[in-house]
């Protein structure tokens, strides 16, 4: 077979793989964004300890790695940490919130034991802030990757987003009140690309 020939079928064959993951991404199960109901007085009033989870983070039990954190999934009604899902190799499991013992935005925390809930099929009627998800403005325009996300300790409710800018290193606080809807790889907001500049930079 002529070499020009077969370089052309493995770079066909190449670009045809690399759709078909784009279709599979795209029409995988919890890859639709869910609205989350306008904050309440209970959402944006919290004034306890923020802990902070960092995505991509290790999880541990007692020093020891259990995995790390792929995403939290929230209420929509409440915007409460519902659970975290712990990548650990190829396999993901939930863990509920109510496992959670602290976050100081570098390790996540958990108790010794909690129900097991394994990840068979993710849900896709719940909102999910997943590591790296992109976050848009109102119009359309990104604004940057999704890095932590910040809780108030007592209540458990989500306060704010850590956003990393685009092409740049600063990160800014995005209150959760702006968040309209969120999914797996995208975040929508209300915050016009002009208000960008003056969120709170996030202090570690």
């Amino acid at each position: 077979m002529d070499l020009n020939l077969l370089a052309i079928i493995i770079m066909g064959a190449w670009v045809l793989a690399i759709v078909a993951a784009g279709l599979v991404m795209s029409l995988r199960p919890g890859g639709v964004a869910v609205r989350l109901s306008p904050a309440n007085a209970t959402t944006s009033g919290s004034a306890g300890r923020r802990d902070e989870i960092l995505l991509g983070g290790d999880a541990e039990v007692f020093g020891n790695v259990r995995g790390r954190v792929r995403a939290v999934q929230l209420r929509p009604d409440s915007r409460q940490l519902q659970d975290v899902e712990l990548a650990s190799g190829l396999e993901g499991r939930a863990v509920p919130a109510s496992a959670i013992v602290s976050a100081d935005g570098k390790v996540l925390r958990l108790a010794e034991r909690w129900p097991d809930s394994p990840l068979d099929e993710p849900r896709d009627d719940v909102p999910t802030l997943r590591q790296d998800a992109t976050v848009v403005s109102a119009e359309g325009k990104r604004l940057g990757k999704l890095r932590l996300v910040c809780f108030d300790a007592s209540s458990g409710t989500v306060t704010t987003l850590v956003v990393e800018g685009r092409g740049t290193r600063g990160r800014r606080l995005l209150p959760i009140e702006r968040v309209n809807a969120a999914g797996p790889y995208r975040i929508a907001t209300d915050l016009k690309a002009s208000e960008w500049a003056m969120l709170q930079p996030f202090a570690t």
